[in-house]
């Protein structure tokens, strides 16, 4: 694969390859001006009936298909590292902050992508085979008739130019007329078509097929309009620029015709060298159409390298080139401090403005359950995620025993922390598969008796024995499971995570929230397994999930406080009327 920089021109990506463009190029030109000029050396073999010129013939024909060997072979690889584009957008947007996410649609990217992937193979196919090679082809047939007549070869010559000129030109602007509306109206299609996909589960239970259906028509409708427009104006340039050609043809056989009449040249030097015009020029036809769909490659490729630089930023590293291991001591005293924190998703939507939290768990400390607790929308998501890596604020800095968490990448991350998101969700693959995600594949991390052991202990082991076992598939999303199932079985794979890297910090968002009381209990204890290991941080659902808690945190004193602090149940009590009414059962923990 070749790297790709998308904060740079787009053609540096072909740039960078130029020895393979020469390798392609020379060997190619070189037969297609022999190629050309074959009428022309056999109207010579058949005049002075020499046998040896044949031979020769043949013999350099036969080298430059063994060059053409070679040539074609690295035109294949050139070809075939276009590939790198999906692989290095989609690199860059696993780096980009998921923040920047939240509001893209996976249609649009989609396409977006498979069509500049696709568009950058098409300039490599037009821009050599066609574009080049219709160049090399006609300036080698122009000259061929200019040695033969001066005057006829200048006529031609300057008809051909003309030409070329208004083809080029005409499409030029049939591009500029249709091409940002075929985009968009692409975009629309595919982001629509995805979404639908996405959502069928939604789709089926609302009982809105007949609306997404009406949506997904009327977008291909217009997506057809305007594409039948911008064809019909194709196919009217290519029918006038045939026309032109037929009237230069015209004049060029006409002249020859009449040299041949007056004896200035022979009947099969004249054919030789009409078909040597012909086989030159006919593809100027063409140019027209050529060009229009070079420059509309050209924009579908600027036009992804533009999305990818205005989608978002990286602030933190996620990828590294090695894995390796933090130089730190799991068996101590695990400190986590936030220091002044600064973050907002919108002008109207401050979170957090010089926030601090510090806390110290002993290792030698038994129950290290620490519980978040506070209103709806008042942080405690955001916290997590920027405890946990996963968001980095606009200000301030994240340490875990002294390791700032947005300096290290996710190979080092990942053996600090360990975080479940509130939505649970699945990868598109087998039961095994999704359990063991997260971590290194190369190695055998758990036995399948200790996989099935796990999934008896959240409840879900007999769902899978009764299909595949392990290898029971679970779609995309998790849709072939029930929300609560989903929950449970996201549960379970953090929980496998946390025990294989042995995190010194835990971090769950709500892991009980689907449950029924029999589903949560089993979870209530796996989770205080974990929380005798690792300080771990719960937001709950529920009270019950967090009644052990060492400490708890209500967000909502942040309003008062620029401290964030996790106290003991009794002392929060005192100190958060919003605890107080949670204990007394005048509010949920989820109002």
């Amino acid at each position: 694969m070749i790297p790709i920089n998308f904060d740079e021109p787009w053609w540096k990506l072909l740039a960078n390859q130029k020895t393979r463009l020469l390798l392609i190029i020379i060997p190619q030109l070189i037969r297609r001006v022999f190629g050309t000029l074959t009428p022309i050396f056999l109207s010579k073999i058949f005049e002075t009936l020499r046998f040896d010129y044949l031979l020769y013939f043949t013999i350099i024909w036969g080298v430059l298909l063994i060059f053409d060997y070679f040539s074609d072979f690295s035109f294949a690889q050139l070809f075939l590292s276009m590939q790198s584009i999906q692989y290095y957008a989609n690199q860059l947007l696993i780096k980009i902050d998921p923040i920047f996410h939240s509001t893209r649609a996976t249609g649009k990217i989609i396409a977006k992508i498979d069509r500049a992937q696709d568009s950058y193979q098409q300039i490599i196919e037009i821009g050599i085979h066609d574009l080049l090679f219709m160049l090399a082809g006609t300036i080698t047939a122009l000259i061929a008739v200019i040695q033969a007549n001066i005057n006829l070869g200048l006529i031609a010559t300057g008809l051909v130019i003309l030409l070329l000129a208004f083809g080029i030109y005409s499409y030029i602007l049939n591009n500029q007329a249709f091409i940002a509306k075929t985009i968009e109206a692409e975009d629309r299609v595919k982001n629509v078509g995805i979404e639908n996909l996405a959502q069928i589960t939604l789709i089926r239970s609302t009982f809105a097929g007949n609306e997404a259906n009406r949506r997904l028509r009327q977008v291909t409708n217009k997506s057809i309009f305007v594409e039948r427009a911008a064809w019909c104006s194709f196919y009217l340039m290519n029918t006038i620029m045939r026309i032109l050609y037929l009237i230069i043809l015209f004049i060029v056989c006409a002249i020859m015709l009449k040299d041949a009449t007056q004896g200035s040249i022979t009947t099969i030097s004249a054919i030789g060298l009409i078909i040597t015009f012909f086989r030159g020029t006919y593809d100027i036809t063409k140019v027209g159409r050529r060009v229009y769909w070079f420059v509309t490659h050209i924009d579908r490729i600027k036009d992804l390298f533009a999305f990818l630089q205005s989608f978002g930023k990286q602030t933190f590293p996620v990828l590294g080139e090695h894995r390796f291991e933090l130089p730190l001591n799991k068996k101590v005293s695990t400190t986590i401090e936030a220091r002044k924190l600064k973050f907002r998703y919108n002008v109207n939507a401050q979170i957090f403005n010089d926030h601090s939290l510090l806390l110290t768990v002993p290792y030698t400390q038994k129950n290290k359950l620490y519980g978040i607790i506070g209103p709806s929308g008042v942080g405690k998501t955001t916290l997590l995620s920027i405890l946990g890596g996963q968001l980095k604020p606009q200000e301030g800095s994240v340490m875990l025993n002294g390791i700032d968490i947005y300096a290290i990448d996710d190979y080092a991350r990942r053996t600090l922390i360990t975080i479940q998101n509130q939505t649970a969700t699945t990868m598109r693959g087998s039961v095994r598969y999704n359990l063991l995600f997260g971590m290194p594949h190369e190695k055998l991390i758990y036995s399948d008796k200790e996989l099935k052991e796990v999934l008896k202990k959240v409840g879900l082991w007999k769902i899978f024995n009764d299909k595949e076992g392990l290898d029971t598939f679970i779609g995309e999303g998790g849709f072939t499971l029930s929300g609560g199932q989903r929950q449970r079985f996201n549960f379970a794979s953090v929980y496998l995570r946390a025990k294989y890297y042995e995190s010194i910090l835990i971090l769950m968002d709500e892991p009980t929230s689907s449950l029924d009381e029999v589903s949560e209990t089993a979870i209530t204890n796996m989770i205080g397994e974990l929380a005798n290991k690792a300080a771990t941080f719960v937001i709950a659902h529920r009270l019950h999930t967090i009644k052990d808690a060492s400490g708890l945190l209500d967000i909502s004193l942040t309003k008062e406080t620029k401290k964030m602090r996790f106290y003991p149940p009794d002392v929060l009590k005192e100190k958060s009327k919003y605890y107080q009414a949670l204990l007394k059962g005048e509010i949920t923990i989820i109002d």
